[in-house]
C-alpha cells in the first residue's frame, strides 16, 4: 500500500502506453482503415456500461464503419491516472472512465473532450473490518483505503473532511482486487469501494459505515471523452459514437435482465452484486443529462477547493 500524495492524484502516469503496447497510430498502415483504441478502468474482460453494450452488440461498429473504422481495440487500466497517461501520450483515442481522473486529465492539457456521461451518480461504499470501528468519525487517526485518483478517492476525501478529520486520517492506495484481504486482516480501517465490489464485500460481512447516496454531491459517474485528435481527424465522430450511445441505452433500459447477465460475465463478481449495483437511473438516454452536469459541476469546483486541479474551467468548454 501507498500513502497518498497530490501528484499521484494529479495523475503521474506509470507510462502505460509502453506498458500496454498501445499502438501509437489512429490510421491503420493498409487501405488507409482506420482502428479505434478505447481504454477502460475496470476489473472487467471488457467494457461495461453503455460503452460497452454498444460495442458487445456491434452497435458501435455499425454507426463507425460508414467513418472508415474498420477495427476496435480496447484496452483495460488499472486505474484512472493510467489512462491518462496513455490518452495523454497520443496511445488511445477514447477513453471510459470516472470523472474525476477525467476532469484532471482536461485541467491539465485540454488534450480531450466530453463526449457523454455514461453512468450517472454512481455509489461508493466505505466498508470496514468485521468488529471495527462503527463510525466515519472513528476513523480519526487510522489508515483508510481505496484507488487514488478516482471518483471513490473523491468521496473519501470529501466525507473525512465533511467529519472533520481529513487532516488526522490517513488514505492510502489499495487496488480493488486486494481490498478484501487487507479488511480481513485488519491492515486498514476502512475501504471506498467502487460499484460491483461494495456490494460484494457487503456480501461476505464487512460492515458498511457511510456510502456516497448519503452524501448526493459526492456520487461519481462515468465519463467517455475522445481526444482532440481524433475529433480533429473524424470531424464526425462524435455524432456516430453518440448515435450508438443512444441505440445502447435504449436496449439496455428496455432489458436490464440481459445486461445485467452481460455484465456479469464480463466480471468476476456475481449478478446480484451487479444488479445492487444499478437502481436504473443510472444510464440516461440524454448524454449529458442535467443532473449529470451538475454532478460534474460540483465535482470540479470540490477538486478546486482541494487544490486536486489547479485550472478552473466550465464543463461547456470541456464538451464536444
Amino acid at each position: 500500500m501507498k500513502g497518498f500524495n497530490r501528484r499521484q492524484f494529479l495523475g503521474a502516469g506509470l507510462g502505460a502506453a509502453a506498458l500496454f503496447g498501445l499502438p501509437g497510430r489512429l490510421l491503420a498502415a493498409s487501405d488507409q482503415k482506420r482502428t479505434l483504441r478505447v481504454g477502460y478502468v475496470g476489473s472487467t474482460t471488457v467494457p461495461t456500461g453503455p460503452s460497452g453494450w454498444a460495442l458487445h452488440q456491434g452497435i458501435t461498429q455499425k454507426h463507425l464503419e460508414p467513418l472508415g473504422f474498420d477495427n476496435i481495440n480496447t484496452y483495460v487500466f488499472v486505474n484512472g491516472p493510467e489512462l491518462n497517461e496513455a490518452l495523454l501520450s497520443g496511445a488511445l483515442d477514447v477513453g471510459t472512465y470516472g470523472d474525476t481522473p477525467a476532469m484532471v486529465c482536461y485541467a491539465m492539457s485540454q488534450a480531450s473532450r466530453l463526449l457523454s456521461i455514461d453512468a450517472v451518480g454512481m455509489n461508493a461504499w466505505l466498508v470496514t473490518p468485521k468488529n471495527g470501528v462503527s463510525s466515519v468519525a472513528e476513523l480519526k487517526g487510522k489508515v483508510v483505503a481505496t484507488p487514488l485518483g478516482s471518483y471513490m478517492h473523491r468521496y473519501l476525501i470529501g466525507t473525512l473532511h465533511e467529519a472533520g478529520i481529513l487532516r488526522d486520517t490517513k488514505i492510502v492506495a489499495l487496488p480493488a482486487r486486494d481490498s478484501e484481504a487487507a479488511l480481513a486482516r485488519g491492515d486498514i480501517a476502512a475501504y471506498a469501494a467502487q460499484s460491483e465490489l461494495g456490494p460484494t464485500l457487503l456480501s461476505n460481512g464487512y460492515p458498511l459505515i457511510d456510502q456516497a447516496t448519503d452524501h448526493p454531491h459526492l456520487r461519481g459517474c462515468t465519463v467517455t471523452v475522445a481526444s482532440e485528435k481524433l475529433l480533429k481527424q473524424v470531424p464526425h465522430f462524435s455524432e456516430a459514437w453518440l448515435a450508438a450511445r443512444r441505440e445502447s441505452v435504449a436496449q439496455i433500459t428496455a432489458d436490464w435482465p440481459a445486461y445485467f447477465s452481460f455484465h456479469a460475465q464480463a466480471s468476476k463478481y456475481s449478478q446480484a452484486a451487479i444488479e445492487a449495483t444499478y437502481t436504473g437511473n443510472e444510464f440516461q438516454l440524454e448524454p449529458l443529462s442535467p443532473v449529470g452536469l451538475e454532478l460534474l459541476s460540483g465535482s470540479k469546483q470540490f477538486l478546486l477547493e482541494q487544490r486536486l486541479i489547479r485550472r478552473d474551467f466550465d464543463i461547456s468548454e470541456w464538451k464536444v
